[in-house]
């Protein structure tokens, strides 16, 4: 199936992020209708690991419409839960998805990935420009689905 959306959500300072679980469980409840329909994949995943992130990312070739992350990061990386902090690599499997339209940021300041995910083709990236409360981030993930 294609018209995949990728939710990863990830903090590796457990309870950090108390908005985080609420905002994971909002979007699932929100896309699971379009999913039980047919019309996306939906793929969440909540305290997502490096090795989940990648794994998912690879299961899905091809296929990934939207990579949505929510958790702390900053413009040099993102953290996922097992500590892993990363963009190295990001930016190439993103940029070979044929179908990829959108990369969602939804963590603090990470507008300095923007220009290099979009030089290498990546359509459309939403990203903030400061740092972020926990559940303004939550609100407006919410909001935008």
């Amino acid at each position: 199936m294609s018209n995949v959306i990728f939710l990863a959500f990830a903090d590796e300072n457990p309870d950090s992020l108390p908005a985080l679980e609420e905002e994971y469980n909002r979007l699932r409840e929100l896309l699971s209708p379009l999913d039980a329909r047919e019309y996306i994949k939906l793929v969440p995943h909540g305290k997502t690991s490096q090795e989940q992130f990648f794994n998912t990312l690879n299961q899905y070739t091809g296929q990934l419409n939207i990579l949505h992350f929510s958790g702390h990061a900053s413009g040099e990386h993102i953290a996922l839960s097992d500590g892993a902090g990363f963009t190295a690599g990001l930016t190439t499997l993103l940029s070979q998805e044929p179908q990829f339209q959108l990369l969602v940021l939804n963590g603090c300041a990470t507008r300095g990935h923007v220009s290099q995910m979009l030089a290498a083709g990546v359509p459309a990236v939403i990203a903030t420009s400061a740092p972020v409360g926990d559940q303004q981030a939550s609100y407006f993930s919410i909001a935008f689905y």
